[in-house]
């Protein structure tokens, strides 16, 4: 499957950097995008709406706890589920 532009928008705002001023909130809408496409599950989507106001917190090692980092790794390593 190709990947639209507006894929790929988000996937630059899913990269925003820890400690980036609102940076959790951007990834969090980026995450939503791809839960909405089905690129990322619900669970998944829980943990960045859990660090949605965590600007400083790194999501993958969140995901990485609950045994869902797989997912964030095949979108930013361009997999596309």
């Amino acid at each position: 499957m190709a990947w639209s532009a507006e894929d790929k928008q988000q996937l630059e705002f899913l990269k925003t950097p820890v400690g980036t001023q609102d940076g959790g909130r951007i990834r969090y809408a980026a995450a939503m995008h791809f839960a909405r496409t089905h690129r990322l599950s619900q669970d998944a989507l829980e943990v960045f709406r859990i660090l949605a106001k965590e600007d400083t917190a790194n999501p993958r090692d969140a995901l990485a706890h609950r045994n869902l980092a797989s997912e964030l790794d095949q979108l930013l390593n361009g997999t596309r589920p």
